[in-house]
């Protein structure tokens, strides 16, 4: 089974009966005796279902015979299956078996599948009744699955560990741990590989037979989300207990109110073993990247890697090459004659009215200065123009917009000029403005958080005792405090327990009670107190009118665990606060916003100045206001008008050195769309120019043997043409969609890796150890809260449905050296004779748990390795159930030697690697049957291995700080594997392997390559409802997508179906 959290996360429970044979039945209606199979729930189950999902695999050789009823241990009956095909098909289904999941929001019906195929019904179905009839049962207990045959002539068996349950458990890997005792105090120690919606973990001990729980509050986990290994270290007095401890256990307790045990562990036993990522060492990798770049003909200038071009000799009168400009922030930012010159750009004589400024590939507003009345730009001659803040799907990856400027007529539009207000309107004027603070850093990420920017400031824990957040921040001494003021907090509610009736009203209480001071000091009642549920933003936007005062102020945020579990969290993500002051200009500029209620702006003035004024919004429109002088040290100024409901106007007052600056010029450079077409094309390989060498030419070459027309095109390429350089995923995906329109390609590999730290948070880019982010990603939001999963599938996505139109690789490489790794194994992977033919696997399994059966997935997956009259036939198993507790294995050594077991099995050769069990970035396993030091002892350099690891995160290579297994085992190694396909985050273990089953069945049965095999079974995923989107975007493939395992389409056809007796 493939076991990954996803949270609610999930655990697969099957049955242990054997092989069971189902009595055939008589006549047309008559049933055979009923066959019964049951599965067990352990009582330390104790999470009540919300959605249910079930497993049936039953071979029989006319599944429209069937009928299939799921039993609950509260004597709860639900029809499954009821004689697939009937009606419509007047005799059922004259398939062969079933191998199906049943789920109420599949987007088909099991009722009306027969597939001529064996098995005739198998993916994702809905059930002929509702498994939502289980909602709120407790699991724990015996269910039964009772199957009867309905007719005679055929007859059939359900197969062991054939029927299972998809259940929820707590989504932590626990990879360590271990205890002393010292005296009176007993010392635990663990570790953990991830945890997810993670509130914090209850020590036990067991004393005279009892559990005993040992710390009086719950120890607070170390962050809510994790993806990177955490470490624990408390100490209990057991003098407080009565009695003599025998044994610890460790529960992890969920923000959705799930706790699971982990144990029991003997005193002093180690559990599992630490795990030591190895870091990231960023500085050395950009100086790598530098010497790179450099021999690639790039030159770092004004902070960016532009291509070495030879300087042009076009007449600057008639033509001037485009150059790009970075603005920091929204703001009118004025570029001067003079700062062109220093950039080395000469515009002198151009004419004004052609010069556009554009971005992406549309024309703004802008107001070109005259030089000496002149109609052509010259010295004196400037340009102003209105910055939009970055887009928001693009503020993950960049802090800065770019602007074109050219000489482009049809995109040249003037600035709009409105006449200087007259004096007597001063009535309708405005004398003040609102000013507003920002509060709140982007410190952490979380992978919970929804939208387009997962970070936040920090977490606030209520752990019976209330949560605060202290938020300190000064006004100016010119505050008007008994004007209009407002307060602004985002938050994310961090838990979603069942709720609790505490006052016996009926009702449960609120997950979230939260109050807010202002200046407790000085205001010790709050401004606001309210409540929210779940995992839901809790936005709040307050009045605090005469609540701030001229100097320090704080704003206390309080989370009170009232709501009858005694703990609360959330996520504090940022603040505002907002005031009125007299519309002063101090320096050089002044920006404000319009009053509402008031056509004109007052504003006070530096004596004797002569400012300008603009008015813009962010929907684009800007203009340049009038003016008029009412006193020596005062204007008046018109409001622009609002363009757009909810769209406030700004006014920016601007002395002669009162613009903004941009941050960078540079010459754009415009590949030719010629020279990146893909006409007949069959493969196109985006590769990052630090990357485009040797090596990809030798993969180019290979590709081309193979009769695979195949081109690399750079990154850097396609974002100067589709994005104005910046590094914006939605430039490759405009970059494809629009060679689909005209190209046959069918594989793309992204060359190049990537990070979720795009922007360097928490780094000082200054020192040269931010994180490098040669190709990015896009992230979607996946089920529950998995809401930033990073994947490929809108690169291909060309009709925006959610599915993939080509199949689509990547190779994370960060430099030549981890390049030439991969190429080397895939060409391995490609000659004659390697393991593409061999037929063989390796098949790894976690040993059994309580909620988590790992061995029968493994088998149901090695099942579907070929056709049953061609089965893969060289099947090596290490499934640790095998071994534990065997008196022929060591067991004081076992966990060792099944790691050296595993790496020699790899060192021999298999074409395939299954791996069950539970995952983090850094192992395979909780207890790291693959880690880092098993990758160091692969030598399988020309043997690699395709491995797919049904565990969560196990293609997870984007965090900035330490290199993920994935990366160890397919780029950082000239041995391992050379293909990695799994899920990145959190998942549904039932849906994993649903997902591995149809891409295993679509290389070994179909003859297709894994790209392609990914590619079918990611829209036949898709096509089965949006409860399935998720394992559509959260199954990564590092590989080259064009792998294959070199069979024929060895597919069966059905069996031709003698109709049964009209009898029936």
């Amino acid at each position: 089974m493939a076991a990954c959290f996803a949270g609610q996360s999930a655990a697969m429970i099957c049955s242990t009966s054997p092989n069971t044979a189902i009595p055939d039945g008589s006549g047309s209606a008559t049933p055979g005796a009923t066959a019964s199979v049951f599965i067990t729930v352990p009582p330390a189950y104790t999470n009540n279902i919300t959605d249910l999902n079930f497993l049936a695999q039953i071979n029989h050789t006319y599944v429209g015979d069937l009928i299939v009823r799921l039993i609950s241990p509260l004597g709860t009956t639900v029809t499954l299956i009821d004689r697939p095909g009937r009606p419509p098909a007047t005799y059922g289904c004259s398939g062969n078996n079933i191998n199906a999941t049943l789920d109420d929001g599949a987007a088909t019906a099991i009722e009306n599948q027969c597939a001529g195929a064996v098995p005739t019904i198998t993916g994702t179905h809905s059930p002929n009744g509702s498994l939502s009839a289980f909602n709120g049962q407790a699991p724990a207990g015996v269910w039964r699955i009772d199957v009867t045959d309905n007719a005679g002539q055929d007859t059939g068996t359900i197969i062991s560990s054939g029927m299972c349950l998809d259940l929820t458990t707590v989504p932590v890997v626990l990879s360590q741990f271990t205890s002393q005792q010292r005296g009176k105090y007993l010392v635990a120690r663990w570790q953990t590989a991830t945890e997810a919606f993670n509130l914090g973990f209850d020590l036990w001990g067991q004393i005279n037979s009892d559990w005993v729980q040992l710390n009086p509050a719950l120890i607070a986990s170390r962050q809510f989300d994790s993806t990177s290994p955490q470490n624990y270290r408390h100490k209990f007095d057991l003098t407080q207990f009565d009695g003599e401890i025998t044994a610890v256990g460790i529960s992890s307790v969920s923000s959705a109110g799930e706790e699971e045990f982990f144990g029991p562990f003997d005193i002093g036993e180690q559990y599992g073993e630490e795990t030591i990522p190895a870091v990231v060492d960023w500085t050395g990798q950009r100086q790598t990247f530098a010497r790179s770049m450099r021999n690639a003909g790039f030159s770092l200038l004004n902070g960016k890697w532009r291509q070495n071009k030879g300087k042009s000799r076009r007449n600057r009168q008639t033509h001037f090459e485009p150059f790009l400009v970075s603005t920091q922030g929204e703001g009118v930012y004025q570029i001067s004659h003079q700062e062109l010159l220093d950039a080395g750009l000469d515009l002198t004589g151009v004419p004004r009215r052609k010069i556009a400024v554009t971005r992406n590939n549309v024309g703004v507003p802008r107001s070109i200065t005259r030089s000496k009345n002149s109609k052509k730009f010259g010295p004196g001659s400037s340009i102003i123009f209105y910055a939009k803040p970055v887009d928001p799907e693009n503020a993950r990856y960049v802090d800065q917009a770019v602007y074109k400027i050219s000489l482009d007529p049809d995109n040249a539009i003037p600035i709009k000029k409105t006449r200087a207000p007259k004096r007597r309107d001063l009535a309708n004027a405005s004398a003040q403005m609102t000013t507003t603070l920002l509060v709140g850093e982007p410190k952490l990420y979380s992978f919970i958080l929804p939208g387009n920017q997962p970070w936040y400031d920090s977490p606030i824990q209520a752990y019976r005792q209330t949560g605060r957040k202290l938020i300190n921040f000064s006004i100016p001494e010119t505050v008007l405090t008994a004007q209009a003021a407002q307060l602004k907090l985002n938050l994310l509610g961090g838990i979603d327990f069942p709720g609790i009736d505490v006052d016996g009203d009926g009702e449960p209480e609120p997950h979230h009670h939260y109050k807010i001071y202002v200046n407790r000091n000085l205001h010790p009642e709050p401004v606001h107190e309210g409540f929210a549920d779940g995992f839901n933003p809790i936005n709040i936007e307050i009045d605090v009118v005469d609540q701030f005062t001229p100097g320090e102020n704080t704003v206390e945020f309080e989370l009170i665990p009232d709501n009858g579990l005694n703990l609360d969290a959330a996520y504090f993500i940022d603040a505002s606060v907002s005031f009125q002051q007299p519309s002063t200009m101090l320096d050089d500029s002044l920006v404000l916003r319009a009053q509402p209620g008031h056509e004109l702006q007052q504003v006070t003035i530096p004596s004797g100045s002569r400012p300008q004024a603009f008015g813009f919004d962010t929907s684009g429109n800007f203009s340049q206001l009038g003016v008029r002088r009412i006193a020596n040290d005062a204007i008046l100024v018109n409001v622009p008008p609002k363009i757009q409901q909810g769209v406030t106007p700004g006014i920016w007052i601007a002395a002669t050195n009162g613009f903004k600056h941009v941050s960078a010029i540079n010459l754009a450079v415009t590949p030719t769309a010629k020279s990146m077409a893909l006409d007949e094309i069959d493969y196109v390989v985006i590769a990052h120019p630090s990357l485009i060498g040797p090596d990809l030419d030798r993969f180019v070459a290979a590709q081309s043997v193979m009769g695979r027309r195949t081109k690399i095109v750079s990154s850097q390429d396609i974002f100067d043409l589709y994005s104005d350089g910046q590094p914006l995923p939605i430039a490759i995906q405009k970059y494809l969609q629009t060679q689909a329109l005209e190209s046959p390609f069918q594989y793309v590999l992204l060359v190049g890796n990537h990070t979720y730290n795009y922007r360097g948070f928490n780094h000082n880019n200054a020192a040269n150890d931010a994180p490098l982010n040669l190709i990015p990603s896009f992230y979607r939001e996946g089920k529950n809260l998995s809401r930033q999963i990073p994947t490929a599938v809108p690169f291909v996505d060309f009709d925006f449905d959610g599915a993939p139109d080509r199949a689509i690789g990547r190779w994370p490489v960060k430099d030549q050296t981890q390049l030439k790794h991969i190429v080397d194994k895939t060409l391995a992977w490609h000659a004659e004779g390697s393991l593409k033919d061999s037929l063989s696997v390796l098949s790894i399994a976690e040993q059994a748990e309580a909620l988590n059966h790992f061995t029968p997935s493994s088998e149901r997956l090695l099942q579907s390795l070929g056709t049953v009259s061609q089965p893969w036939t060289s099947i090596e198993r290490i499934h640790m159930d095998d071994y534990v507790g065997d008196p022929a294995y060591d067991q004081s050594t076992l966990l060792g030697t099944t790691r050296q077991r595993i790496a020699d099995s790899i060192n021999d050769g298999h074409a395939l690697t299954i791996f069950n069990g539970h995952g983090s970035p850094n192992t395979w396993g909780k207890q790291s049957l693959m880690n880092a030091a098993v990758a160091d002892l692969l030598t399988n350099t020309q043997k690699p291995s395709i491995m797919m690891p049904l565990a969560c995160y196990t293609t997870y290579y984007e965090t900035p700080y330490t290199k993920s297994l994935a990366e160890l085992l397919l780029v950082d190694n000239a041995a391992g594997a050379v293909a990695l396909l799994a899920p990145a985050l959190l998942s549904k273990p039932i849906d994993n392997e649903n997902f591995a089953r149809q891409v295993l069945h679509n290389m070994t049965v179909k003859g297709k390559s894994i790209g392609e095999a990914t590619l079918e079974a990611k829209r036949t995923t898709h096509a089965q409802g949006l409860g399935h989107q998720a394992t559509v975007y959260n199954w990564v493939l590092l590989s080259d997508p064009s792998l294959s395992f070199n069979t024929p389409d060895i597919t069966e056809p059905a069996p031709i179906e003698i109709p049964k007796s009209l009898e029936r």
